[in-house]
């Protein structure tokens, strides 16, 4: 029979909800986690984001800044380095606290980004048949049917 302490499960806990906001962060703005680590009260976060995903991003760091005083409280930041002659950086995000739980509700409450629509409006003056072969303006014609003559 295999006994567990009360510490490694605690642990355990704490690795589930450090993998909790490593998801939500991933799902809700495209935070890329490429390395974290987490010690008692503090996890610290290295990660990218895509630039597709950037509103999404304003949005969940506006909403982390914004809400503090939860229990816990955040640090974002970049981090630059240098790879070969090339300046890069990466999202730094460091957590004081130890409410993670807390933390995956209020990333989940971060408003989603207004997308704006396309839409199709047509052309005032203009005919359905303004692309066929006809003569243009001003007693011009196409230049594809002058080579035919």
């Amino acid at each position: 029979m295999i006994r567990r302490h009360s510490w490694s499960a605690s642990l355990q806990n704490k690795m589930s909800d450090v993998k909790s906001v490593i998801e939500v962060l991933h799902k809700k703005a495209g935070f890329e986690t490429v390395n974290h680590e987490h010690k008692p009260n503090q996890l610290r976060l290295m990660g990218r984001v895509h630039t597709n995903m950037m509103g999404h991003w304003k949005l969940v760091m506006h909403t982390l800044l914004s809400s503090q005083d939860s229990g816990w409280k955040v640090d974002l930041s970049k981090n630059y380095f240098l790879r070969g002659t090339k300046v890069f950086y990466a999202w730094r995000i460091i957590v004081q606290g130890e409410d993670y739980d807390g933390l995956v509700k209020v990333i989940n409450g971060a408003p989603a980004p207004n997308r704006a629509e396309i839409m199709e409006v047509p052309l005032v003056g203009v005919s359905a048949s303004r692309n066929s072969n006809r003569v243009f303006a001003g007693g011009t014609v196409p230049l594809h049917k002058l080579r035919n003559v």
